[in-house]
């Protein structure tokens, strides 16, 4: 290949951008990309060509750049850096669940600002400080950290919560909880008093495990 032609394409604002996004693991934010020398108008002609995806204003990734099995959870966290994945989404994110949600279920604060997520679809749920701040992990999806509940506090979530998850979920996911090697009996109901559900959550643990 001719050095000439390489000069071109190094000279090549959208190819620019797109090698840039492919260093930073493919996805970025505009004012990282800018420090590159990447204009703001050569990342959204190339959303508008299909060629990247806008997670949001603001952060955009391309296409073929997240494999991962929970490739959502890392696009909405990267979204609402200050929310945590929660309910439905942290038991799929366990296995704890056969159910697919359609949107990624993000906790935020009360009374918090709820940003305008282009992709994926989230749904936002509105935790009280006391419960927001409670139990909060760290999981690495595609290199990136993400926050997201423990999966005691995520059961106890789910119970407090069946208008928004069901009870027949809740239940099942506690079942397949119980039944796992992992599960921590005692860890589950300190939590579940803490989220003070736990006059409700013991007699289904009593009778699961009897």
């Amino acid at each position: 290949m001719s050095s000439a032609y390489n000069r071109i394409r190094s000279e090549d604002p959208a190819h620019e951008a797109l090698e840039a996004l492919r260093r930073r693991g493919g996805l970025a934010r505009t004012g990282d990309l800018a420090r590159e020398g990447i204009r703001a108008s050569t990342l959204t002609a190339l959303w508008r060509e299909g060629r990247l995806i806008r997670i949001k204003a603001g952060l955009y990734q391309l296409p073929d750049s997240l494999a991962e099995e929970h490739a959502a959870l890392l696009q909405a966290a990267l979204a609402v850096p200050d929310g945590v994945i929660c309910l439905i989404s942290a038991l799929d994110y366990y296995g704890l669940t056969d159910a697919n949600p359609e949107a990624v279920f993000i906790a935020i604060l009360m009374g918090g600002w709820a940003p305008k997520v282009i992709e994926p679809p989230v749904r936002f749920v509105r935790f009280r400080s006391r419960l927001f701040d409670m139990e909060i992990c760290r999981e690495e999806i595609g290199g990136r950290s993400v926050r997201i509940y423990s999966p005691e506090k995520t059961l106890c979530d789910c119970l407090r919560l069946p208008e928004i998850v069901g009870l027949d979920i809740t239940l099942a996911a506690l079942r397949r909880y119980l039944g796992s090697p992992e599960a921590n009996r005692s860890r589950l109901m300190e939590v579940a008093q803490a989220c003070r559900v736990e006059r409700r959550l013991r007699p289904y643990v009593e009778a699961m495990d009897g």
